[in-house]
């Protein structure tokens, strides 16, 4: 048995609502998406890129200005295009084809150049060279870790000597207490045994029920019920995201605290040594 590939559930949504399922906003609803809430959605990826850009520049690195950036997990674009107007290359990767032709509508209907659109897969072969600045934001949280602890020490080695890396995962869910992780932590990470496929089949069967039932009670007449596949949430243990970092030769990090729902995360911000 093998560990059901989300890649296709991504592709439902690039097709279905691309716009949603980066942003899980009503407004970003491929029913009611109109220009003005495409352009709060752009605008809210223009927050984050200065955002980021700010906070490495006071604590990490003064007058930071990179050239290259890779944002992975790019969907349509919300923070790569953004990224594009400060550096001279740009790559997005993304796992569904329907969220990187979206993407490049919105090169065009922008006005952006310099950005590339790389289909990804687990081992981010197509993308080539290293980039000054590597980005990923709720993105690796719904990945399972099996599969998201590879994915993250590919995009830290994707960072060049000197430059820095802002990747964003999730450790903790409110009110659910994870196994414990003993004293010691060895490298590389035991892979999990994979899940039984019929008992996942069915455990998505019962909280696609579940969540049509709670649309019932809420009284959600209005707007349609929630259809598709289940957007994920996943919990990374620590240890071998601290080792992977100092693997890499980094002395120092900064940490800044992100909440999904209650579902808790870190935004890890870095530099690669010279």
């Amino acid at each position: 048995m093998t560990t059901p590939s989300t890649d296709e559930h991504w592709e439902q949504f690039g097709k279905e609502d691309p716009y949603w399922a980066v942003l899980t906003h009503d407004e970003f609803r491929k029913g009611t998406l109109d220009d003005q809430a495409i352009q709060r959605f752009f605008q809210s990826g223009e927050e984050h890129v200065a955002r980021i850009l700010e906070v490495i520049r006071l604590q990490l690195v003064p007058g930071f200005s990179p050239a290259s950036a890779l944002d992975f997990g790019c969907g349509v674009g919300r923070l790569a295009l953004p990224l594009a107007t400060r550096c001279s290359r740009v790559v997005g990767v993304d796992v569904s084809p329907s969220m990187l032709e979206e993407a490049r509508r919105n090169t065009q209907a922008r006005r952006a150049s310099g950005v590339e659109w790389v289909l990804g897969d687990d081992t981010l072969s197509r993308v080539t060279g290293r980039f000054d600045l590597v980005h990923t934001y709720i993105v690796l949280q719904h990945i399972p870790p099996e599969r998201g602890l590879p994915l993250f020490r590919r995009l830290v080695d994707l960072v060049a000597p000197g430059g820095v890396g802002a990747l964003q995962l999730t450790y903790n869910r409110v009110g659910f207490t994870p196994p414990a992780e003993g004293p010691l932590c060895h490298w590389p990470p035991p892979v999990p045994p994979p899940p039984d496929t019929l008992w996942v089949h069915l455990r998505g069967v019962a909280r696609a029920f579940y969540r049509r039932l709670v649309w019932l009670f809420q009284g959600a007449r209005s707007a349609p019920p929630p259809t598709g596949p289940e957007m994920q949430m996943n919990q990374y243990a620590l240890n071998p995201v601290f080792q992977t970092l100092q693997a890499a030769g980094v002395t120092r990090f900064v940490c800044e605290f992100t909440d999904h729902g209650g579902d808790q995360g870190l935004m890890l911000l870095f530099q690669k040594p010279k």
